[in-house]
């Protein structure tokens, strides 16, 4: 059975945090790192894995930290098998997205953060049937004793110096449906991230956009090779995106796909090919067209 809450220790706090619910807690980033087993007794510690992180596609959930070991009348209590060591990364092929596989992720991302709380209660339910009727498994550890079993890491990336070649299908993409979700196991790795947008800056080379959600921000620079390729007008789209923006007319928020970085605490991303973002779900173009057709 999977674990659908964990308990919140930190300082002279204890709480009991729900696996549908942990992302909107105003302490996040602090909950995140001091999550505990919620068996009375029990010390082990646990760890949330959002949505998209460990095996594609997989659902956020709550695992048993590595080493970690449930008392033996824990009801999360399991037994560990061994498993034969992987060669971490022995094979890397960077593989570059289509724009059509970007824009159906995007579509996607954007779709999951703006679902109705119907939506999500649909959800949640299918999620809750299907972990109830799934087997439990023993957890893997590693036997060193054997020799490493070699694998191939295929490495989503919008950068066009990458390879198809062969390929039946493009690797998917995590996603992180808040900036918040941004760790330290997603530097240097493609990933699509929404979030609300907070400053528009147009300069001569490049464009960066700021997201901000609770004081945590994450810049998405559009590089000086982005607007290579990009339509002719690409620019002054994100002059009309910032007067929007200044003016307050509404919120605005960005569905994008780019490399992460990590500067001074901060997860920033990087877009370095021309690729289509979309703001409130449209690409630029018809985002632009739609506010001057309403504004006549």
């Amino acid at each position: 059975m999977s674990i659908d809450r964990a308990l919140y220790k930190y300082e002279d706090i204890e709480e009991e945090v729900y696996i549908e619910t942990i992302e909107s807690h105003e302490d996040f980033s602090i909950v995140r790192h001091n999550l505990f087993c919620t068996f009375k007794g029990c010390t082990a510690k646990i760890e949330y894995r959002p949505k998209g992180t460990g095996k594609l596609k997989q659902r956020a959930h709550f695992k048993t930290w590595r080493k970690q070991d449930h008392t033996k009348d824990c009801e999360d209590y399991f037994e560990r098998e061994k498993k034969r060591k992987s060669e971490r990364n022995s094979a890397t092929i960077n593989v570059t997205l289509s724009q059509k596989h970007i824009d159906r992720v995007l579509r996607d991302l954007y779709k999951q953060a703006n679902e109705s709380e119907e939506e999500k209660s649909k959800r949640l339910e299918k999620r809750r049937m299907q972990s109830s009727n799934r087997k439990k498994k023993k957890n893997q550890i590693i036997d060193d004793s054997q020799n490493s079993n070699p694998s191939v890491n295929l490495n989503a990336t919008t950068e066009k110096q990458a390879n198809n070649t062969s390929l039946e299908k493009e690797p998917d993409v995590k996603k992180r449906l808040s900036i918040k979700l941004l760790n330290d196991a997603d530097i240097d790795y493609t990933r699509a991230v929404h979030g609300k947008i907070k400053e528009i800056k147009v300069f001569d080379k490049q464009v960066v956009i700021t997201l901000e959600e609770n004081k945590t921000y994450c810049d998405v620079v559009l590089e000086e090779s982005y607007f290579v390729d990009a339509p002719l007008n690409i620019k002054n789209n994100f002059k009309s995106l910032k007067a929007i923006l200044e003016r307050q007319e509404l919120e605005l928020t960005l569905s994008c796909m780019g490399k992460v970085s990590k500067v001074t605490n901060q997860y920033n991303l990087s877009l370095i090919n021309y690729v289509n973002v979309l703001i409130n779900g449209l690409i630029v173009p018809q985002f632009i067209f739609q506010q001057q057709q309403q504004r006549g």
